[in-house]
C-alpha cells in the first residue's frame, strides 16, 4: 500500500520544527492534537519498517543459524529482550496478515491494535488461528475504526462466532460418521458389537449405561444383564440418531 508522502512530509516537518521551536508548552489545545496525530502518523510509518525489518531478520536467522533475531533486535533498538520478543510477536502477525502491515503503515492502526490481536491469537489452538487470521480484511477494517479496548471485545465476539459455526459443522460430521459394526467371531460362535457414536450420542448411551449397571444387583450375572442392557441401547440409538449400520451378522436385539 502506498504511503501519503505529502502528509507524511508534513508531519514530520511539523514534529521537527516542534523539538526546534521547543514551543509546545505554549502552543493551544488544537495545535497540540494536530501534534499528536501528526507523532502518530510517523510513529506508524516507523513501526512498520521495523516490523518488515524484524520479519527480514527472522528470514535470514532461519538460512543462518548463528543470527539469534531477538538478541540484534534488542541490541539495535535499546530495549530488552522481552521487549524484542514482543515486537517479533507483532511481526508474526504483520506477515499472518500484510493488511495490518499496510495499515499501520499509513497510520490507520497503531502497535496497540496489533497488540490485541496478537493476544487474541495467542489464546486460540491452532486451527482455531488459522481460521482467524483469515479473516484479516475484516479485522484490519474494525481495527481502523476502533480503540483497541473496543477491537479486543470486537474479536473475543468473532472468535466465538467462528467456534460455534465450526462446532456446528463438526458435530453434523461426527454424526455423519457415527456407525455400528457386528459380527461372529469365529474362534467363540459370539455376537461381537462395536460402533462409533457423535458426543452427544455416545455421552447418552454411556448414561444409560450407567444408570442400568449401577441399579442391578450384584451377582454372576450382573455384567451380563449390563451388557444386554447397553446393546439393546444401541440398537434403539441407531434407529433414533440414523447411525450406519456396517454389517448384520447377529440380527437386532
Amino acid at each position: 500500500m502506498a504511503v501519503d508522502l505529502p502528509k507524511l512530509v508534513h508531519a514530520f516537518s511539523s514534529l521537527t520544527a516542534a523539538a526546534v521551536t521547543d514551543d509546545v508548552a505554549q502552543r493551544d489545545q488544537a495545535q497540540v492534537e494536530a501534534l499528536l496525530a501528526h507523532a502518530a502518523r510517523v510513529q506508524s510509518l516507523a513501526e512498520s519498517v521495523r516490523l518488515a525489518a524484524v520479519r527480514r531478520l527472522a528470514d535470514l536467522a532461519r538460512q543462518d543459524a548463528s543470527i539469534e533475531p531477538d538478541e540484534v533486535v534488542a541490541r539495535h533498538s535499546r530495549t530488552s529482550r522481552r521487549d524484542a520478543q514482543h515486537t517479533s510477536g507483532r511481526a508474526k502477525v504483520t506477515e499472518q496478515m500484510p493488511q495490518l502491515s499496510d495499515a499501520l503503515m499509513t497510520g490507520d492502526v497503531s502497535v496497540d491494535h496489533i497488540d490485541v490481536i496478537a493476544q487474541a491469537l495467542g489464546r486460540l489452538e491452532p486451527d482455531e488461528r488459522v481460521r482467524l487470521a483469515g479473516q484479516a480484511s475484516w479485522i484490519a477494517i474494525m481495527a481502523a475504526n476502533c480503540t483497541p479496548e473496543e477491537l479486543a471485545k470486537k474479536l473475543r465476539r468473532r472468535v466465538r462466532e467462528l467456534s460455534s459455526d465450526d462446532g456446528i459443522a463438526r458435530f453434523e460430521r461426527q454424526r455423519r460418521a457415527s456407525t455400528i459394526r457386528s459380527w461372529i467371531d469365529p474362534a467363540t460362535g459370539m455376537c461381537r458389537l462395536a460402533g462409533e457414536f457423535d458426543p452427544e450420542s455416545g455421552a447418552r448411551l454411556m448414561a444409560r449405561d450407567r444408570a442400568v449397571c449401577a441399579g442391578g444387583d450384584v451377582g454372576p450375572h450382573a455384567a451380563r444383564d449390563c451388557g444386554k442392557a447397553f446393546a439393546q441401547d444401541v440398537f434403539r440409538s441407531r434407529r433414533r440418531s440414523g447411525v450406519r449400520w456396517l454389517a448384520r451378522s447377529c440380527g437386532d436385539a
